[in-house]
């Protein structure tokens, strides 16, 4: 079943908010997933079709996958669940950068008394994002008959959601996130940080003063200003390393790892993990 909406992404970036831009299921991810996961389904759809003798598996498979779509339906309960997560993203941006300031990844960020700025590697905002999307759309009652196709389907929408605001971004940043205080400054789509997934980092800064609103166009330039010194210092440093250094930030974030694992009754901060490794967020719980 060959299908003309493969080739789009589920989730877009349009004026502030993420919107769902094709149905979520297309007919080759329907097709992989009857090949492993769905085979159970399958089975039982074929059991409930009457005079299996007439062209039984096809009616079954055509009634499957006509219950697949609606049930992933662009207007549904589960588009909207999708949208409502993707939306947090920046969040997330933002969760991501303040654990890694308070987890002495000092190569990372710069900071004074006021305003902190934060280098984050795309590939973790990608592991995060994937993995609280999963862990909140998976248990959705409507999508229980559909084990397996509902992961592949949230695992795509959420790299299609991340790709294109990273894209967004590095056209038009800075974006200002929820609480006002922070915002996500500009993106570097070159920077190799080999962590897995996409290479690449966000740069986040934001501010303890609670005076300040950054969705205040005042108060943003005099933020912006302010924090441009170390914005410029950030650069050249990381302009300046060299494969060993980096080498070294993936041995600390893989140490990080390890401490996780030995003591998971201590803070929740030292549960980092190497992205390519992981399936729990690496550091957007840790605050």
């Amino acid at each position: 079943m060959p299908g003309k909406e493969d080739g789009l992404g589920t989730l877009g970036w349009k004026r502030g908010e993420f919107k769902v831009t094709r149905h979520p299921l297309t007919s080759t991810a329907f097709d992989a997933w009857l090949a492993n996961d769905g085979k159970r389904a399958l089975r039982e759809a074929l059991r409930n079709t009457s005079q299996r003798w007439f062209f039984g598996a096809t009616r079954a498979r055509r009634r499957l996958y006509r219950d697949a779509r609606t049930t992933f339906r662009p207007h549904g309960t589960f588009a909207e669940a999708l949208k409502k997560h993707a939306d947090e993203l920046p969040a997330i941006v933002r969760a991501c950068a303040l654990a890694i300031r308070k987890g002495a990844f000092g190569h990372m960020s710069t900071f004074d008394s006021d305003h902190c700025l934060c280098v984050v590697p795309r590939s973790i905002i990608q592991n995060d994002f994937r993995t609280r999307m999963l862990r909140e759309l998976s248990s959705l009652p409507q999508v229980q008959a559909f084990h397996g196709l509902t992961q592949d389907i949230v695992s795509a929408a959420a790299m299609d959601a991340e790709a294109s605001l990273f894209h967004y971004l590095a056209k038009k940043a800075p974006l200002v996130e929820a609480t006002g205080h922070g915002l996500i400054v500009e993106v570097d789509a070159e920077f190799l940080w080999k962590l897995g997934g996409s290479e690449g980092h966000y740069v986040f800064a934001w501010t303890t003063d609670e005076r300040m609103d950054l969705t205040n166009r005042r108060d943003r330039r005099r933020f912006l200003s302010a924090i441009s010194e170390m914005r410029d210092a950030q650069c050249v440093y990381l302009k300046r390393m060299s494969p060993a250094d980096v080498a070294d930030l993936r041995t600390a974030i893989d140490l990080r790892r390890l401490a996780g694992q030995r003591s998971r009754e201590h803070s929740a901060l030292t549960r980092v993990r190497i992205v390519a490794e992981s399936e729990e967020h690496a550091f957007s719980e840790s605050v």
